[in-house]
Protein backbone atom coordinates (compact mmCIF):
# COMPACT_ATOMS: atom_id res chain seq x y z
CA UNK A 1 0.00 0.00 0.00
CA UNK A 2 1.30 3.27 -0.66
CA UNK A 3 0.42 4.29 2.40
CA UNK A 4 2.42 1.86 4.39
CA UNK A 5 1.42 -0.94 6.66
CA UNK A 6 -2.51 -1.60 7.02
CA UNK A 7 -2.11 -0.23 10.69
CA UNK A 8 -4.46 3.03 10.19
CA UNK A 9 -2.81 6.21 12.17
CA UNK A 10 -6.44 5.70 14.05
CA UNK A 11 -5.21 2.93 15.83
CA UNK A 12 -4.35 4.25 18.78
CA UNK A 13 -7.13 6.27 19.21
CA UNK A 14 -9.14 3.08 19.60
CA UNK A 15 -10.04 2.88 15.79
CA UNK A 16 -9.33 -0.28 13.20
CA UNK A 17 -9.25 0.31 9.57
CA UNK A 18 -11.13 -2.16 8.18
CA UNK A 19 -11.27 -1.59 4.34
CA UNK A 20 -7.90 -0.63 2.37
CA UNK A 21 -7.24 3.34 1.86
CA UNK A 22 -6.68 2.56 -1.80
CA UNK A 23 -8.71 0.46 -3.38
CA UNK A 24 -11.81 -0.24 -6.06
CA UNK A 25 -13.88 2.60 -4.32
CA UNK A 26 -11.61 5.24 -5.93
CA UNK A 27 -8.01 6.77 -4.95
CA UNK A 28 -7.11 7.30 -1.40
CA UNK A 29 -7.84 11.10 -0.99
CA UNK A 30 -10.95 10.47 -1.80
CA UNK A 31 -11.38 7.27 0.49
CA UNK A 32 -9.81 9.65 3.55
CA UNK A 33 -12.72 12.39 3.20
CA UNK A 34 -15.25 9.62 3.00
CA UNK A 35 -13.80 8.13 6.60
CA UNK A 36 -13.15 11.83 7.94
CA UNK A 37 -17.37 12.39 6.61
CA UNK A 38 -18.33 9.60 8.54
CA UNK A 39 -16.11 9.77 11.87
CA UNK A 40 -17.75 13.50 12.07
CA UNK A 41 -21.35 11.94 11.38
CA UNK A 42 -21.07 9.63 14.17
CA UNK A 43 -19.05 11.98 16.30
CA UNK A 44 -22.19 14.50 15.91
CA UNK A 45 -24.52 11.55 17.13
CA UNK A 46 -22.49 10.66 20.18
CA UNK A 47 -22.67 14.27 20.30
CA UNK A 48 -26.41 14.62 20.76
CA UNK A 49 -26.56 11.47 22.64
CA UNK A 50 -24.31 13.41 25.41
CA UNK A 51 -21.77 10.95 25.29
CA UNK A 52 -19.11 13.91 24.36
CA UNK A 53 -15.78 11.62 25.26
CA UNK A 54 -17.08 9.14 22.35
CA UNK A 55 -18.11 12.67 20.24
CA UNK A 56 -13.86 13.35 20.85
CA UNK A 57 -12.51 10.59 19.64
CA UNK A 58 -15.07 10.72 16.56
CA UNK A 59 -14.21 14.39 15.71
CA UNK A 60 -10.34 14.06 16.96
CA UNK A 61 -10.08 11.19 14.40
CA UNK A 62 -11.99 13.16 11.42
CA UNK A 63 -9.78 15.96 12.09
CA UNK A 64 -6.50 14.32 11.62
CA UNK A 65 -7.46 12.61 8.32
CA UNK A 66 -9.25 16.17 7.21
CA UNK A 67 -8.75 19.17 8.75
CA UNK A 68 -10.83 22.02 8.93
CA UNK A 69 -13.48 24.58 10.16
CA UNK A 70 -16.01 22.64 10.60
CA UNK A 71 -14.41 19.40 12.05
CA UNK A 72 -12.16 21.93 14.22
CA UNK A 73 -15.37 24.22 15.67
CA UNK A 74 -17.47 20.71 16.42
CA UNK A 75 -14.72 19.49 18.51
CA UNK A 76 -13.99 22.71 20.36
CA UNK A 77 -17.65 22.01 21.55
CA UNK A 78 -16.88 18.68 22.64
CA UNK A 79 -14.01 19.93 24.19
CA UNK A 80 -16.35 23.09 25.98
CA UNK A 81 -18.79 20.06 27.06
CA UNK A 82 -15.50 18.52 28.80
CA UNK A 83 -14.86 21.29 30.66
CA UNK A 84 -11.38 21.64 28.35
CA UNK A 85 -11.70 25.16 27.53
CA UNK A 86 -7.62 25.52 26.40
CA UNK A 87 -8.44 22.54 24.21
CA UNK A 88 -11.53 24.22 22.95
CA UNK A 89 -10.01 27.80 22.84
CA UNK A 90 -7.33 25.89 20.25
CA UNK A 91 -9.66 24.49 18.68
CA UNK A 92 -11.97 27.26 17.62
CA UNK A 93 -8.38 29.65 16.96
CA UNK A 94 -8.04 26.27 14.32
CA UNK A 95 -11.23 26.58 12.90
CA UNK A 96 -10.11 30.59 12.42
CA UNK A 97 -7.64 30.14 10.49
CA UNK A 98 -9.68 27.80 8.26
CA UNK A 99 -13.09 30.18 8.25
CA UNK A 100 -12.31 33.79 10.33
CA UNK A 101 -16.05 34.18 10.11
CA UNK A 102 -17.24 30.47 11.41
CA UNK A 103 -19.49 32.38 13.84
CA UNK A 104 -19.85 28.64 15.59
CA UNK A 105 -15.99 28.87 16.07
CA UNK A 106 -16.25 32.49 18.10
CA UNK A 107 -19.23 31.31 19.94
CA UNK A 108 -17.30 28.34 21.00
CA UNK A 109 -14.33 30.74 22.03
CA UNK A 110 -16.49 32.79 23.68
CA UNK A 111 -18.17 30.61 26.06
CA UNK A 112 -15.05 29.22 27.06
CA UNK A 113 -13.42 32.96 27.46
CA UNK A 114 -16.04 33.67 29.75
CA UNK A 115 -15.38 30.14 31.76
CA UNK A 116 -11.89 31.01 32.01
CA UNK A 117 -13.34 34.75 33.82
CA UNK A 118 -11.94 36.32 30.74
CA UNK A 119 -15.08 38.18 30.55
CA UNK A 120 -14.29 41.36 28.27
CA UNK A 121 -12.28 38.64 25.67
CA UNK A 122 -15.69 36.65 25.67
CA UNK A 123 -17.91 39.60 25.12
CA UNK A 124 -15.88 40.05 22.03
CA UNK A 125 -15.84 36.98 21.01
CA UNK A 126 -19.97 37.22 21.33
CA UNK A 127 -20.21 40.17 19.41
CA UNK A 128 -17.85 38.86 16.66
CA UNK A 129 -20.19 35.76 16.20
CA UNK A 130 -23.34 37.98 16.76
CA UNK A 131 -21.59 40.42 13.29
CA UNK A 132 -20.84 36.96 11.24
CA UNK A 133 -24.18 35.42 11.72
CA UNK A 134 -26.88 37.78 13.21
CA UNK A 135 -29.60 35.09 12.39
CA UNK A 136 -27.79 32.14 14.21
CA UNK A 137 -30.03 30.78 17.17
CA UNK A 138 -27.02 30.37 19.40
CA UNK A 139 -27.93 32.54 22.30
CA UNK A 140 -25.17 35.06 22.15
CA UNK A 141 -27.29 38.18 23.25
CA UNK A 142 -27.63 36.02 26.64
CA UNK A 143 -24.22 35.54 26.51
CA UNK A 144 -23.42 39.29 26.09
CA UNK A 145 -26.23 40.05 29.20
CA UNK A 146 -23.82 37.34 31.04
CA UNK A 147 -20.62 38.97 30.28
CA UNK A 148 -22.03 42.98 30.70
CA UNK A 149 -22.94 41.43 34.43
CA UNK A 150 -20.26 40.07 35.21
CA UNK A 151 -17.91 43.11 33.77
CA UNK A 152 -19.97 45.19 35.54
CA UNK A 153 -19.50 43.49 38.69
CA UNK A 154 -24.11 43.43 38.99
CA UNK A 155 -25.99 40.30 41.25
CA UNK A 156 -28.93 41.24 38.91
CA UNK A 157 -30.75 38.38 37.59
CA UNK A 158 -30.96 37.50 34.00
CA UNK A 159 -34.32 38.27 33.33
CA UNK A 160 -36.15 37.83 30.16
CA UNK A 161 -33.41 35.93 28.52
CA UNK A 162 -34.47 32.60 29.83
CA UNK A 163 -36.73 32.04 27.02
CA UNK A 164 -34.28 33.16 24.56
CA UNK A 165 -31.91 30.07 25.55
CA UNK A 166 -34.96 27.91 25.16
CA UNK A 167 -35.57 29.04 21.96
CA UNK A 168 -31.96 28.07 20.65
CA UNK A 169 -31.34 24.75 18.93
CA UNK A 170 -31.14 21.89 21.72
CA UNK A 171 -27.39 21.50 21.60
CA UNK A 172 -26.60 25.30 22.12
CA UNK A 173 -29.18 25.62 24.81
CA UNK A 174 -27.55 22.32 26.33
CA UNK A 175 -24.48 24.25 26.09
CA UNK A 176 -26.52 26.92 28.67
CA UNK A 177 -27.41 24.56 30.85
CA UNK A 178 -24.66 22.74 31.24
CA UNK A 179 -22.54 25.81 32.47
CA UNK A 180 -24.07 27.38 35.36
CA UNK A 181 -22.29 30.68 36.58
CA UNK A 182 -20.09 29.34 39.64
Amino acid sequence: SPFGSSRSVLAPLGFERREPFWGARGCGAERLLMDAAALFSNANLHYVYEDYEEALKHYTCAVTLQDCAEYRSARAAAYLKLGKYSETLEDAAAALTFEPKSHMALYWRGIALFYMGDFAAAKLAFEESLRASPNSKAPRALWLRKCDAELSGSTLPLAGLTAEASKASPTTAASVAAHPKK
